[in-house]
């Protein structure tokens, strides 16, 4: 027992060495670890400020489309609107064209020298000029110019009045004797 009593102080000196090793170690491992978290801080605060000026980007881009979407908006309003009073203009336009071609159209068939012109029948040989219906087949198609113009039947020669033809200087047809 003596040899331990006489290492004793040797032993108690080798422990607190120990002691004191491990203490400096445990510490060194904190410090490194500390180091390593406040990297990791770092670098998310970093990230945490560009986050921040992404939103407030995109909440600047927000408010502008929302400026912009108003503003489209507005203008789709006012264009509906010029619309609707082009349309009810247009309507007006028609509604007046249409009454001032019935009343035209009245003023025409009032005219009793209009009347009898139309009324007055062509001369037989200008009727089958301008008779260009067949008389069979398709009547919309292209028009007989043989039918038309039969041989004998056409136009009189060139300085002979035809029978049906009044001499010249006398009143047109359709015209009602004078007083």
């Amino acid at each position: 027992m003596n040899w331990i009593r006489d290492n004793l102080r040797w032993l108690a000196i080798l422990l607190f060495s120990l002691l004191a090793t491990g203490a400096a170690l445990t510490i060194w491992q904190q410090r490194s670890a500390n180091t390593q978290l406040q990297l990791q801080l770092n670098a998310s605060n970093t990230q945490r400020d560009a986050l921040s000026v992404q939103l407030d980007t995109a909440q600047l881009t927000i408010g502008t489309k929302d400026g912009q979407i108003g503003e489209l908006t507005t203008i789709n309003r006012q264009q509906a609107e010029d619309v609707k009073a082009q349309l009810q203009r247009l309507d007006t336009i028609t509604r007046n064209a249409t009454a001032r071609a019935a009343k035209l159209e009245a003023i025409l068939n009032e005219d009793q020298d209009a009347k009898r012109w139309g009324d007055t029948r062509l001369p037989a040989a200008i009727a089958r000029l301008l008779d260009t219906t067949q008389a069979a087949g398709d009547p919309a198609g292209p028009p007989d110019r043989a039918a038309t113009l039969p041989a004998g039947g056409g136009l009189p020669t060139a300085g002979r009045q035809p029978e049906d033809q009044p001499p010249a200087g006398a009143k047109p047809a359709g015209n009602p004797p004078s007083p």
